[in-house]
């Protein structure tokens, strides 16, 4: 994963993978310093509909573990990216995407748990 966002990065920052050391790079690369945990945070939060932003065949079974958004579910992590429901209010799917992710902000299966209630992060 890390070398998938270093390369990623790097093609961001208009160099080559091959030439160049993802260790030097980054700090010229204007990315953050945490690009790699917040590149990692979303892949391991998506849906099939935020994978259908990559490929229109994304499905139900697609190997991609995600955290469970019902915090309080036994098992903490899926082996899919999960199917959800999205509205249809926007004229693009990443808007209704967002759309349904801030609908879901503070009610218990938001997947940001007690602890980022509590403390507003």
């Amino acid at each position: 994963m890390l070398l998938i966002v270093c390369v990623l990065g790097l093609t961001i920052a208009g160099a080559s993978a091959q030439t160049v050391n993802c260790a030097k790079a980054l700090p010229g690369s204007r990315l953050s310093a945490r690009y790699n945990e917040t590149i990692a945070h979303a892949v391991h939060s998506m849906t099939v509909a935020g994978l259908r932003l990559f490929s229109d065949k994304a499905a139900a079974v697609n190997f991609v573990p995600t955290v469970n958004q019902d915090l309080s579910h036994v098992k903490s992590v899926l082996d899919h990216a999960p199917e959800v429901a999205l509205g249809n209010d926007f004229n693009t799917l990443s808007m209704n995407i967002i759309d349904n992710i801030l609908s879901s902000l503070g009610n218990e299966k938001d997947g940001l748990g007690r602890y980022f209630r509590q403390n507003r992060f």
